[in-house]
């Protein structure tokens, strides 16, 4: 952790430190688009404060997956 409580992070690629954060998004760019990420926490959908799911499926989706498996 640094002076701020923040978790430090140690890149690497294929083997080979680097030196920031900022290097390693660069070398991810090169093999993904990073512009067309989209977050698990995009469109988070609650109902009475309670998580239920957010824009990629819905906890009753996974149940249901996961019960007809």
């Amino acid at each position: 952790m640094d002076s701020n409580g923040d978790p430090l992070y140690h890149h690497s690629w294929d083997g080979t430190d680097l030196i920031s954060e900022t290097e390693y998004k660069n070398l991810l760019n090169t093999f993904y688009d990073t512009q067309k990420a989209i977050s698990p926490f995009d469109d988070v959908k609650y109902i009475d404060g309670r998580h239920i799911g957010n824009g990629l499926c819905i906890n009753e989706e996974i149940i249901e997956a996961i019960n007809s498996y």
